[in-house]
């Protein structure tokens, strides 16, 4: 991840320039808002997963096969999905 060590290179020149705690603090608080952003991405994209994964096989009728290939994961994963709906 390149955008992580951009990031980790310009806190360690801040903290080289400057003594200023404020400084480091927003650097440090915008690092943590990008963290929790990702973080968040990450998760609502699981939970848009299984929304496509239920109404696959709710509505289309999909074979757990097929929807276990556009989902990208195994059958038995599709499965768990499905008995925790």
């Amino acid at each position: 991840m390149k955008e992580n060590k951009d990031i980790e290179e310009c806190i360690v020149k801040v903290k080289e320039l400057t003594e200023d705690e404020k400084l480091e603090r927003l650097v440090f608080l915008r690092e943590r808002a990008r963290m929790d952003e990702e973080s968040l991405k990450d998760e609502g994209f699981e939970e848009g997963k299984k929304t496509m994964i239920i109404n696959l096989y709710s509505i289309a009728n999909m074979p757990i096969e097929q929807i276990a290939k556009v989902a990208e994961m195994s059958e038995e994963e599709v499965e768990k999905i499905l008995e925790n709906k």
